[in-house]
């Protein structure tokens, strides 16, 4: 008995089929993304929030090329305490400049220490101060050598 189709000819039929329907999605989805004399409608994008940041920034000038800094805090009692994550060494342009957030603006005292190399000897002490008050200031700093 013989077969009225022969696998081939299914396979042609189906990809034909396949291809006529993804034409008629492709050109129903033409239709209803731009209507016709209407242009896109773009939403806009706001603004990414603004960081209040302010700095110190303590010149190195003079200070040994191993130099290390550290930033303290004194406490009511008149003891200084370092500040975590706040000490490294100058950066390559012969300053340490940190940068703060609005939530410590004003705040102090504080000091600078700056030793000859990491866990060395003390080179200088900065005179205590207060972190600047607004958004966008620098407080600069100098130590000298004892």
């Amino acid at each position: 008995m013989k077969r009225p189709y022969s696998p081939w000819s299914l396979l042609v039929i189906a990809v034909l089929v396949v291809g006529v329907a993804a034409g008629w999605v492709t050109a129903a989805q033409a239709q209803t993304d731009f209507p016709a004399g209407r242009p896109p409608v773009f939403t806009a994008t706001p603004e990414p929030t603004r960081v209040s940041l302010s700095a110190i920034r303590l010149s190195g000038a003079g200070a040994p090329a191993t130099a290390w800094t550290v930033m303290q805090w004194q406490d009511g009692l008149g003891g200084w305490h370092d500040v975590e994550g706040w000490r490294g060494e100058f950066d390559p342009d012969g300053f340490k400049t940190w940068r703060f957030p609005e939530q410590h603006f004003g705040t102090g005292p504080f000091r600078w220490q700056v030793f000859d190399r990491r866990d060395g000897a003390l080179w200088g002490v900065s005179q205590p101060f207060r972190l600047p008050d607004g958004r966008d200031q620098m407080l600069d700093l100098t130590i000298t050598p004892p």
